[in-house]
């Protein structure tokens, strides 16, 4: 798994100086990563999902395949993977010089986020409600009026099963503004090396009663802990499945 993740974390690289002909090889490797069953090789794709959209500006093709290979995850039978198409999305919508309007725009991605918000997993769907929550706190921050089918996906998550779902969708009257996840160490690497929380972060519990949709300042610090408890976890079973 060492090796994979370190393949996987170079792609956003390997991008820019491979030829016209390879770029499909490399945007084959990112979709690999994204459904390893080792966690760490997973995150690792999850974070290099944006720098190697942003590398393939000039590549439509490669580009819009890697998309199509991104939403597949959310169709997957697996619930890792679609927890990962939540994550990636995640990744992608809290990057910094993201487009975000570009990315709403995508009718595929809201296709998918239209099934996995009636998810049987419930963490599938606590995913899907953090993310919603983030996005309606970027809507609420600028001018722009929210999107009609972000509005009637938040009033799905609103009338979930789940008051762990429930707990992290903005109410009608709510002016709570939710800041993304912020970044955290997550000693899954190398000594010293610093991953994003953002995609990570999907997968955390919902906050304290009374903190619907705004978290506590750092708050993802917890996160770490339980990441790094999953990470060891997945990586033993590996070690001993090979």
């Amino acid at each position: 798994w060492r090796e994979r993740r370190g393949v996987a974390v170079c792609l956003a690289e390997l991008v820019s100086f491979v030829g016209d002909g390879a770029v499909e090889s490399v945007c084959s490797l990112v979709r690999k990563a994204l459904e390893d069953e080792v966690a760490v090789v997973r995150e690792a794709g999850v974070f290099v999902v944006p720098p190697v959209f942003q590398a393939l500006a000039r590549y439509s093709e490669a580009r819009d395949q890697l998309n199509a290979d991104i939403c597949a995850l959310a169709w997957s039978p697996f619930f890792r993977r679609r927890m990962t198409f939540v994550a990636c999305y995640q990744r992608l919508v809290t990057s910094s010089g993201s487009d975000v309007q570009a990315i709403l725009s995508d009718d595929r991605y809201w296709e998918c986020f239209t099934a996995l918000a009636g998810d049987a997993i419930v963490d599938v769907r606590i995913g899907v409600a953090r993310l919603v929550g983030i996005l309606c706190g970027r809507f609420s921050r600028g001018s722009a009026s929210m999107p009609p089918r972000l509005e009637a996906l938040v009033g799905r998550l609103r009338g979930d099963a789940s008051r762990e779902v429930r707990s992290y969708v903005p109410a009608p009257s709510s002016e709570v503004v939710v800041s993304p996840p912020a970044p955290v160490r997550v000693l899954v690497g190398n000594e010293g090396e610093e991953w994003d929380a953002n995609s990570f972060a999907t997968f955390s519990r919902p906050p304290p009663p009374g903190l619907a949709v705004e978290e506590e300042e750092g708050g993802a610090e917890g996160l770490g802990v339980e990441m790094r408890m999953e990470v060891d976890a997945e990586v033993e079973v590996a070690m001993e499945v090979s």
